[in-house]
């Protein structure tokens, strides 16, 4: 299964990687500030270009006004650099700042945006773009308006010349060196777990809410959670249920479907749910493994207090919501799928798992490396 992941994703990159070679060979000798202005303009937008990878690409999210973002963290920039609104910073520290005013813009607009579904995400984010363009062009005093603001001052060695117009060669290779650490990091998001919730995310959203992968947090900040998994245990004896739903309710807006609904499941039973379509048999499901609000009463498995917590917390103590039509990930590999099945535990608890899960289904081992498939 290891050699299977690494398989997947060795050559995550390396494009990206070689046209960073190609650059830095052919573009100080062209001898004209005009083609190094373009190659450094192409090294912006390449760095705006590996967010996009991962929003866009990799997680299937329409963002079209993604560029307000690069909008605002330059005007922050020359702003802080100028001195027009506060003392005057140096320059590398309004980068800096630039780069947080971004990251919590894009938190503010992101965690609810990216509840929305199809067109409404990418609505969201257009607005957010034409909100700041107007902005831009009606803050005359702060941000000149239509003609903008001059670009900061680098300090050396970002500030030599190839001669006497347009851009620096030093900046071009900053420019270029944020671009290809940019690559780097996403061609290692790629390769993560992160990488392979995003494509999850794409191609079956509501499979890989199912398995516990939020996604709000994870395309807003693609960070690893520093809250503690839990491993879960058996907490109930023989005679305890395993499964136990004591006044459940829960419905969609305010609409009930599920009224003081009790259920009591023992380890080692099969309980089948029967009744006509419309009978709340899907949305009982769908509020034990939290996918559905509750109103109402509590769910608890194998000791734990699952109650409205969510799919995340469901699958970290043992739950798992296996949707209709199975729904796996067909454009990921066997050895992926499980993976994503093991999403919310750690690393050593995850393999363990896996490890277990293979002698039951044999033909998973000699397929880890294909794509699955229904």
């Amino acid at each position: 299964m290891r050699r299977a992941l690494e398989l997947r994703h060795q050559y995550a990159g390396k494009g990206g990687l070689d046209a960073v070679r190609l650059r830095l060979r052919v573009v100080p000798f062209v001898g004209s500030d005009y083609w190094v202005l373009i190659a450094t303009r192409a090294a912006i937008y390449w760095t705006l270009v590996s967010g996009l990878t991962l929003v866009v690409g990799f997680a299937g999210q329409l963002a079209i006004g993604y560029v307000a973002l690069l909008t605002l963290g330059a005007y922050v920039t020359s702003v802080l650099a100028a001195g027009d609104v506060l003392p005057p910073v140096p320059t590398f520290i309004a980068l800096a700042i630039a780069g947080a005013v971004g990251s919590v813009f894009g938190v503010v607009v992101g965690l609810p945006a990216l509840r929305l579904r199809t067109f409404y995400f990418a609505m969201t984010t257009l607005g957010f773009a034409t909100i700041v363009t107007q902005i831009a062009l009606a803050w005359q005093d702060v941000t000149g308006g239509g003609i903008g603001l001059p670009s900061p001052e680098l300090p050396a060695p970002f500030n030599t010349t190839l001669g006497l117009f347009y851009p620096t060669l030093g900046l071009f290779y900053l420019c270029l060196a944020i671009a290809a650490t940019c690559t780097w990091m996403v061609s290692n998001i790629a390769a993560s777990r992160f990488g392979r919730a995003l494509i999850a995310i794409r191609d079956a959203d509501v499979a890989a809410e199912a398995t516990g992968i939020a996604k709000p947090p994870l395309l807003v900040a693609l960070r690893p959670r520093f809250a503690p998994t839990r491993r879960w245990s058996v907490h109930t004896s023989a005679d305890e249920p395993l499964l136990d739903i004591r006044a459940l309710e829960a419905g969609y807006g305010k609409i009930p479907v599920l009224r003081s609904v009790d259920l009591h499941v023992r380890r080692g039973e099969v309980v089948r749910l029967l009744g006509p379509n419309g009978a709340g048999k899907t949305t009982l499901l769908r509020a034990i493994s939290g996918l559905l609000p509750i109103g109402g009463g509590s769910v608890q498995f194998d000791g734990h207090d699952i109650s409205g917590t969510g799919p995340r917390e469901s699958s970290r103590v043992g739950l798992a919501h296996v949707i209709e039509g199975h729904r796996v990930f067909t454009q990921q590999t066997v050895a992926d799928n499980q993976l994503l099945a093991a999403y919310n535990l750690d690393r050593r608890e995850r393999n363990a798992r896996i490890e277990e899960a293979c002698p039951s289904f044999p033909k998973l081992s000699p397929s880890a490396t294909s794509l699955a498939r229904h």
